[in-house]
């Protein structure tokens, strides 16, 4: 298990300095005029106010709109990490994105950095070592 990152998009659940939160769809019925109901960190379930069912474990970014002590749920709406920074200038996470090939990822260029993974590979600090011991 690792220690939390800290980050400014994993807020802590008494945290709502920052009206965004990152969740997941729950896997709970909702009348149809109604929008699904998310966990968002929070001690309350959010319901969205977008009218659309989203299928149960689908990541969501939402702007809380409402966080009525006296109500059932908090409310909010769907939003994207891009509104996070435009509206409050932080950090709000990365995006992944996974490619069959190397020739793939290098044909693209469309990736401000590539962090690139093998099972058989070999621990970076052994190739700088042997360098530093080849000197």
């Amino acid at each position: 298990l690792l220690n939390p990152l800290d980050a400014q998009h994993h807020l802590r659940s008494d945290d709502v300095s920052i009206p965004f939160r990152e969740g997941v769809v729950l896997d709970k019925p909702t009348k149809p005029e109604r929008g699904s109901l998310c966990d968002v960190g929070l001690e309350k379930e959010l319901e969205l106010e977008d009218k659309i069912q989203l299928p149960a474990a689908t990541r969501v970014t939402v702007e809380i709109t409402n966080l009525g002590e006296n109500s059932k749920r908090y409310r909010g709406k769907l939003s994207s990490a891009r509104k996070v920074r435009e509206k409050t200038g932080k950090y709000w996470g990365y995006s992944v994105k996974l490619a069959t090939s190397l020739k793939e990822v290098l044909d693209r260029k469309k990736f401000d950095v590539i962090i690139g993974t093998s099972p058989r590979g070999e621990p970076v600090t052994n190739m700088f070592l042997n360098t530093l011991n080849d000197m």
